[in-house]
């Protein structure tokens, strides 16, 4: 099974080398990684640049793109090798735990039906506080459900989402 994790970001130059250390302390490493840069104002760039040739270990693929808004950055799918099977979204802002993708894998394996996945997540808070939002196995996130039962769209944080790819290309592009 291989992984890609596409991360959009916008002038998170103060928080991007983290979330991408993130990827590095993966116990399972992801197969590609593709950053989609939404027209930063800030060093995002150059520091993403530095980040990656420091880590040429990494397969990573930065696209950089005027500014469009989050769900613009979603461009970045096109990128994504055709050997894919897992996509993670992954805000600039945030982190995994290094035991994110190891566990998306046997999770992935295990329920060869499921399409998306939902993660339990730390809220992170720019002083360094966390505030943990924990699921249970099957369980969805309430987000989730007020768009579907409320017919009122209220997103799911980025970061606690995965696809199939087979499932995300009947979505996307959108």
């Amino acid at each position: 099974m291989k992984i890609a994790i596409l991360i959009n970001n916008y002038n998170y130059e103060k928080f991007i080398i983290e979330c991408l250390s993130s990827l590095l302390e993966q116990r399972r490493k992801p197969d590609q990684i593709i950053i989609v840069d939404d027209g930063s104002t800030d060093n995002s760039i150059k520091a993403i640049k530095e980040f990656t040739s420091e880590n040429s270990g990494l397969n990573v693929k930065l696209i950089q793109k005027e500014n469009g808004g989050q769900l613009s950055a979603y461009a970045g799918f096109m990128a994504i090798n055709d050997d894919i099977d897992l996509i993670c979204f992954l805000d600039s802002d945030d982190k995994y735990h290094p035991n994110y993708l190891e566990n998306l894998e046997k999770k992935a394996a295990a329920h060869k039906t499921t399409e998306v996945f939902f993660s339990s997540y730390n809220y992170l808070y720019e002083l360094g506080q966390t505030k943990p939002v924990v699921m249970d196995d099957g369980e969805l996130p309430p987000q989730f459900l007020q768009t579907v039962f409320a017919n009122r769209f209220n997103g799911v944080p980025t970061s606690m989402v995965a696809f199939r790819k087979s499932a995300l290309s009947e979505i996307l592009p959108h």
